[in-house]
This record gives structure tokens, C-alpha cells and sequence, in this order.
């Protein structure tokens, strides 16, 4: 069953641009579990010249009933597009501003805002870590809101993580800069540039048989996260695709996206 069709929600417009208002979908919790609803916050993803909010809510379909029905209240959101004329780091500053809209409603909402959990598929899982690991005040603008919120977990499913490496990405990103993409550019929107100890912990979700986003960008990752002691884990989709889907003839990915969709849940709710 559709999502929405099964469970209260709001359409919010959280900022307006000159391409368009952005909205986010807030998905209240199935039972009132908690006094405040951790938070699911989940990103759609596209090659960031393409996205699809209301649409990932079912792509994520398995992890969001489940974590509705363990009452978390979950959110989903638009951001704008290269086709629109902007570039990644305006794309991220959207992402950042969605989630603080979300904590700024925290109270209004019946959200807890210190009990934040993001999740997204390909691009959306490179904007998920961006706004899970680097600094908010990086990507701002005078409109953001500024009240406090807390990421507990990150769990990115075939993420972009290092836009410096040309190679393990099959695509030509330079339209994701304004100008000349400098290493400069790269590295500030590069989640592998803010990795740290104090990182939320992090679950990262690779195909070895995808060939859009190579899965050693969540390898890359992991080790320096790794390093740098935070709490990460990396799961593997045996020969899985860009969305662990079947990739050769006659072989199951193990585990394909229903089984990485359980494991983001319990690494979730492991961590509330």
C-alpha cells in the first residue's frame, strides 16, 4: 500500500526559492509510543539533476512502515536540482535547511529533535551524510533556521562519498559546480573530507556489482572512518546493483534492498 495512503501526513513548504518553494512530507508515527517520535529523515536521490520526494517514501517502503509502526515520525524532502541552475553546494545548503525546519517544528510536531536518524539512495545518500557529518554552518544562509538538533545514525545506501575520485563514479559531474571544479570545490562536498570520531554512527550499504557508483566509495569511507574511531559498519550487497537489485543471470543478491532495508531498521533501532 502507498505510504501516504496508509498514514496521517503534512506537506510543508520549508523555503522558497527562485526556482520553486521546496516542500517536505511529514509522516506521523502509526501510535504514540514515544512522548516525542525519534525521526526517520530520508532523502531521494538522482543523479542531483533529478529528485522525487513523495517517491522514495516508497522506495524506502520497508524501513519506513516499519519504523512508523515503532513510532517514529519520518520526513521526507524536496531540495533543487542541477537543471534548475544551482550546483551541489546549493543543493546541500537545501538539505541542511530542510532538517532544520523539521527541528525548528520539533516541539510543534511532537518531534524529538535529538533523536534524528537519516537515510537516502544514491545521491540522497551522499546528502544524507553531508548533512549527517559536516558542518551546518558551511552550507547557511541568513534565512536558515538555527535551533539545535542531534543526528543519532546515518545509514546511506550506495553513496557518493568523494567527489575528488573521478573514477569510481560513472558519470560527468562537472555540472555540479559553479565554475571550475576545483579541489577545493570537490573536498567541501565530499562526506570523506569530514570524517571524525565524532561521526554519528554510520551504516554504509554497497552493491559489489554496482557500476554507476563503485562500491569502493563506501569503502574509502569506512576506512577513515574506521581511523578515525568513530562507530562504523559496512554492508555489503553480494553482487547487488546501484539499488541491490539482481545484476548477473540467475544470482540473488545477498541481501538485496528488502534485506538491507531490515538491516537499516535495526541498526536504528538499536540506537533510540
Amino acid at each position: 500500500m502507498d505510504i501516504l495512503a496508509r498514514s496521517p501526513h503534512i506537506h510543508h513548504v520549508y523555503k522558497k526559492t527562485p526556482q520553486r518553494d521546496l516542500q517536505l512530507t511529514y509522516v506521523k508515527a502509526d501510535n504514540n509510543k514515544f512522548d516525542k517520535a525519534p525521526l526517520y529523515f530520508v532523502l531521494p536521490g538522482g543523479g542531483w539533476y533529478v529528485e522525487e520526494r513523495l517517491g522514495m517514501l516508497n522506495y524506502a517502503r520497508v524501513s519506513v512502515n516499519a519504523l512508523l509502526e515503532a513510532g517514529f515520525g519520518v520526513v521526507t524532502a524536496d531540495y533543487r536540482v542541477t537543471t534548475e541552475g544551482v550546483f551541489l553546494e546549493d543543493i546541500v545548503t537545501d538539505c541542511f535547511d530542510a532538517l532544520r525546519f523539521v527541528a525548528h517544528h520539533a516541539d510543534e510536531w511532537g518531534i524529538d529533535r535529538h533523536r534524528i536518524f537519516i537515510s537516502g539512495h544514491s545521491a540522497g545518500a551522499h546528502l544524507a551524510l553531508m548533512i549527517g557529518m559536516s558542518r551546518g554552518d558551511n552550507f547557511h544562509t541568513p534565512e536558515s533556521y538555527d535551533d539545535p538538533y542531534t543526528v543519532r545514525g546515518i545509514a546511506p545506501m550506495s553513496p557518493i562519498t568523494d567527489l575528488t575520485d573521478e573514477d569510481a563514479m560513472r558519470f560527468n559531474h562537472g555540472y555540479l559546480f559553479d565554475g571550475e571544479a576545483t579541489q577545493e570545490k570537490r573536498l567541501k562536498v565530499s562526506p570523506i573530507t569530514y570524517a571524525a570520531a565524532d561521526t554519528p554512527d554510520t551504516l554504509l550499504c554497497a552493491g559489489t556489482s554496482d557500476y554507476h557508483v563503485l562500491p569502493r566509495h563506501s569503502e574509502k569511507l569506512f576506512d577513515k572512518l574506521y581511523e578515525a574511531g568513530a562507530n562504523t559498519r559496512l554492508l555489503y550487497s553480494i553482487a547487488g546493483g546501484h539499488g541491490f537489485e539482481p545484476m548477473h543471470y540467475g544470482v540473488e543478491p545477498q541481501p538485496g534492498m528488502e534485506g538491507v532495508q531490515k538491516e537499516i531498521i535495526k541498526f536504528i533501532l538499536e540506537r533510540i
